[in-house]
């Protein structure tokens, strides 16, 4: 059995929407006519983010 994505939405007796993630046991026919793909699980990548402190603006008024 392989996990696959729900690409498109067709109907069938499981209810599958898109973007599920499920189990088929022989999808081929399904991958090449573009109804499923192989579910890959995302790698999650932390990005370090330098802060910015932005200065507040100097409110007041104005001489003359």
């Amino acid at each position: 059995m392989a996990l696959c994505t729900i690409k498109i939405h067709y109907p069938n007796a499981n209810g599958w929407n898109v973007g599920d993630v499920v189990e088929i046991t022989s999808p081929q026919k399904l991958i090449e006519e573009g109804k499923v793909e192989l579910y890959v699980e995302p790698t999650i990548q932390e990005e370090i983010t330098p802060e910015v402190v932005i200065q507040p603006k100097k409110r007041g008024r104005k001489k003359k």
